[in-house]
């Protein structure tokens, strides 16, 4: 596993329930079987 524990993100990230939130959304598949998150991955590399 990489990255670091929710709990843990850096202070000047909001806090950690409100990025795991929009986590959860960017990581939400769609109808294709493909998150947002996959998306913007694919689009800027």
């Amino acid at each position: 596993t990489t990255g670091c524990q929710w709990r843990n993100l850096p202070s000047d990230f909001p806090n950690w329930q409100t990025v795991y939130f929009y986590y959860q959304i960017w990581r939400k598949v769609d109808e294709n079987g493909i998150s947002l998150l996959e998306k913007v991955h694919k689009k800027i590399s």
